[in-house]
Formats: structure tokens, sequence, C-alpha cells
């Protein structure tokens, strides 16, 4: 007896009601963006705010974190899991191997057979397109 009262107790205390309730605050919240990357560089731990960051890259299967100062630094997250950690305001998955910083890129030329190429600054090392499925997308992004 004791263990049905317990269940009716509960099941009214999570009715459907509630519940919804409860996923509508959490549709409401706004989510939490990482603000800081831990990186190890040599024996030393560095901690680097994402406002210091220009944009990240993936080369060798190796994902670098390049500053606004131009250092490239190794870090142990890939471009999948960056863009989910990072703010999609500040931060665009321009291609499969860059993920760019909004205030990194100085300027968008267009492309031969409908790219956009990117120039950011510090320069990257490697030539910077936007994918043909992104750019709708991506011009979107530079507008809001």
């Amino acid at each position: 007896m004791a263990a049905l009262d317990k269940y009716k107790a509960l099941k009214e205390q999570f009715s459907k009601p509630d519940f919804n309730t409860l996923l509508q605050y959490i549709g409401q919240r706004e989510p939490e963006y990482k603000t800081r990357f831990m990186i190890t560089v040599g024996t030393k731990i560095r901690s680097i705010e994402t406002t210091e960051i220009a944009y990240f890259y993936s080369d060798e299967k190796i994902t670098f974190l390049v500053t606004r100062e131009g250092q490239h630094l190794p870090i142990d997250f890939s471009l999948d899991k960056l863009v989910t950690l990072l703010d999609p305001k500040l931060f665009f998955r321009a291609s499969r191997q860059f993920l760019v910083g909004f205030s990194s890129i100085q300027s968008v030329l267009t492309h031969f057979k409908g790219k956009l190429k990117l120039e950011l600054t510090p320069k990257a090392r490697h030539e910077v397109f936007v994918s043909g499925d992104r750019m709708t997308d991506f011009k979107e992004w530079l507008g809001r």
C-alpha cells in the first residue's frame, strides 16, 4: 500500500502539465557556450579566452586553434565538437577544415564555381573557402 501511495504521489508531482512547463523552461534557457580553452604548451597549461581566438582549423587529423596574435596551438577537440561548444553567433563552420571567428574575417571574395574565399586575420596557412552547401547559411550569419 505504501508503494502504491508513493507511486500516486510521484505521478501527480510529475504529471504532464508540469512536465510540459519544465520543457518550456528548458527551451527558453540560453545555452551556455565555452568561454575559454585550456591548452597544453610544452610543460605549461595556458588558458585562452574565446575572445582571443581568431579561428580553428584541422590539418592531418589535428585540430589547431589560432590566436589573434597568430599562434597556432593544437587543441584536443575536433571541429565537429567545437561547433557544439562555441557560440554560433561568433563562430561559423566554413568548411570541413575551418571554423572561423566573425572578427577574424578580413574580406570575402567571390570565387569561381560559386564559392566564396575568405581572407582571415591572421592569415591562414591554407586558402579558406566557404563550401557551396554552406554559402546561404554563411551569408545569413554575416548579416546578423
